[in-house]
């Protein structure tokens, strides 16, 4: 991937509409709990030079 502000903007929509997807009125727990995982392991996959800071508050994993 090139560090273009234009593929940072595509990764950046794509993760903002996951983390606003898991926060849908409606959603059972385990569904807004897949988006949420989905959204941190995307954000994992961008790399380092271009990954947005994180917005989500962590969730322990024992709260589950």
């Amino acid at each position: 991937l090139g560090l273009g502000a234009g593929v940072r903007s595509v990764l950046r929509a794509r993760l903002d509409s996951l983390e606003a997807s898991a926060r849908a009125p409606g959603l059972t727990d385990d569904e807004r709990a897949w988006f949420q995982a989905v959204a941190e392991r995307y954000r994992e996959l961008i790399p380092e030079e271009l990954r947005p800071e994180s917005t989500s508050v962590p969730q322990s994993k024992s709260a589950r």
